[in-house]
């Protein structure tokens, strides 16, 4: 329940780097068969954020604002924040930035790569995070898999490409994911390439239970991987958004920040195994990053 009460209070803290940036490669667009008009990661982060790698910011809150939406022109945020729910919504933000390998250069192919990877939820399987109630590392989801509909859950395998997994984008997978905490649920994966990035949207289809007793109802829970390829790297903010009060808000965020940072590896991992990003490391345990000075 402390935890929850920070979780409402908090205001953005940016979280040390594990180390410095990369140096700025030639403009993409002078690449031959590389992505046009990128910008360099130091151009587009948040107000207050220092360039680095690994985890940079971290942000807690309750309301409408996303306070670390990389400032992209054209797009909600640039010049502040973008309403990412209602006045109640609880929120986690990460951002995040993972360099390229030595020599690379992210090309239109770049996209579909990265709408695959995100296609892909078996690899959510035994994914393991921090339990803040239980002070040890736990698995998240016991089973991940795609399902053909709502009344065929017969688990599929991930896709060989996109066309197993819906064809042009933007697509819709659906997911399911057997929480050791709620038990097993269907989810909605919604995703998206536009000029800029890319973007999966998670979605609980059903109620969400605790002991029988529902804490969140269908699509209170959501979850949103962005992905912007800059010069440098890969930014990647992750929001993890709640509307459910009282008892279900307590259930369902008390590790919350933990889970998403179990999240952002996930797909840091995916990404350098198909040697998009070089191989980064993050934190498990994201309380003591959102502790402001003073508290014990």
């Amino acid at each position: 329940m402390r935890f929850l009460v920070l979780l409402c209070l908090l205001l953005p803290r940016v979280i040390s780097a594990a180390g410095a940036l990369p140096e700025t490669p030639a403009p993409a667009s002078a690449m031959p068969g590389a992505l046009g008009g990128l910008h360099s990661v130091s151009s587009v982060l948040p107000a207050g954020v220092r360039p680095g790698i690994g985890l940079l910011a971290a942000s807690t809150g309750k309301g409408l604002e996303s306070r670390l939406l990389p400032r992209l022109p054209g797009r909600a945020g640039e010049t502040g924040g973008a309403a990412i729910g209602s006045a109640s919504t609880l929120r986690i933000e990460l951002l995040a930035f993972l360099p390229y390998p030595p020599g690379f250069a992210p090309t239109a192919e770049t996209m579909g790569v990265l709408a695959l990877a995100a296609a892909s939820p078996g690899g959510l399987a035994g994914l393991q995070y921090w339990s803040a109630s239980r002070g040890r590392m736990r698995t998240l989801y016991s089973r991940a898999y795609r399902v053909a509909s709502t009344a065929d859950r017969s688990p599929l395998p991930d896709p060989a490409g996109l066309g197993e997994a819906g064809g042009a984008l933007p697509i819709r997978i659906k997911v399911w994911l057997e929480d050791l905490t709620f038990g097993g649920n269907l989810y909605s994966f919604d995703i998206s390439v536009d000029g800029m990035g890319l973007v999966l949207e998670i979605a609980n289809l059903e109620p969400v239970r605790y002991l029988l007793l529902p804490v969140a109802g269908p699509e209170a829970m959501k979850e949103k991987i962005e992905v912007y390829p800059c010069l440098e790297g890969l930014l990647v903010r992750v929001a993890s958004t709640l509307e459910a009060p009282g008892f279900g808000a307590e259930r369902v965020f008390e590790s919350a920040g933990n889970k998403g940072l179990a999240v952002l590896g996930w797909f840091a991992g995916k990404a350098a195994s198909l040697g998009l990003a070089s191989s980064v490391s993050f934190p498990i345990r994201i309380e003591e990053a959102l502790r402001p000075a003073g508290l014990p």
